[in-house]
């Protein structure tokens, strides 16, 4: 879908090589996540939703790839700071609570 919409799944001036890890936060039913995991399959790619409802099947999952919850409006667990070379968001515009986007913006940037 991205790749149809835009021309690529990532910027092409961002460098994905052998071990880049990629954080897709509210990932959904990991749509990009899958494209991603197609695109760069040396990367490694963690998506994360606030459940796993949407998730697919795990055999429908590129080995890659890595699922799990998170809630964005909490602090990012001490484990997950700083360990990701890139951070990749979608539609968060929905859930952006009293026109504030600096609570989600933080828990991003502390990823990278």
């Amino acid at each position: 879908m991205w790749r149809r919409e835009l021309g690529y799944v990532l910027h092409p001036d961002i460098p994905v090589n052998q071990g880049t890890r990629i954080a897709d936060l509210a990932c959904g039913n990991c749509a990009w996540l899958v494209d991603a995991a197609r695109e760069y399959p040396r990367a490694q790619l963690d998506g994360f939703d606030l459940s796993t409802a949407q998730f697919p099947h795990t055999a429908w999952i590129p080995k890659n790839i890595n699922l799990s919850t998170m809630d964005i409006f909490q602090p990012v667990p001490d484990d997950l700071r700083g360990q990701y070379d890139v951070v990749h968001v979608g539609l968060l515009v929905f859930v952006v609570e009293k026109g504030d986007p600096l609570p989600i913006l933080d828990n991003l940037l502390a990823l990278l």
